[in-house]
């Protein structure tokens, strides 16, 4: 496994156990990439993955741009960070997509 942060740093311990260690990411933009080697791919057979997680997360706000108070008021809804951060995520893959030049 290789569990890496955004300064490239190896998180693999403080990922790896279940114990009260956390990866602390306290600049919005912090990040952790975490890649593995996977069985091959049987014929005839799809691929799904489960991830179990724990931990809490602060909120990083930064102050500008209009309030989000329909956001805001879903939030104690359970998953409703999680769905808003999946959200928040996708779009962020499809812009940093474009900018991807792809040989023909």
């Amino acid at each position: 496994m290789k569990a890496v942060d955004q300064a490239g740093r190896d998180v693999r311990q403080v990922l790896e156990a279940d114990d009260d260690l956390y990866l602390v990411m306290p600049k919005i933009g912090d990040f952790a990439q975490i890649a593995f080697t996977v069985p091959p791919l049987r014929a005839g057979r799809a691929r799904t993955f489960i991830l179990k997680a724990k931990g809490y997360y602060d909120v990083h706000l930064d102050g500008q741009g209009e309030p989000q108070t329909e956001a805001l008021a879903k939030m104690n809804e359970p998953g409703q960070s999680i769905r808003l951060a999946m959200k928040e995520f996708l779009k962020m893959r499809d812009r940093s997509s474009e900018n991807i030049i792809r040989k023909p």
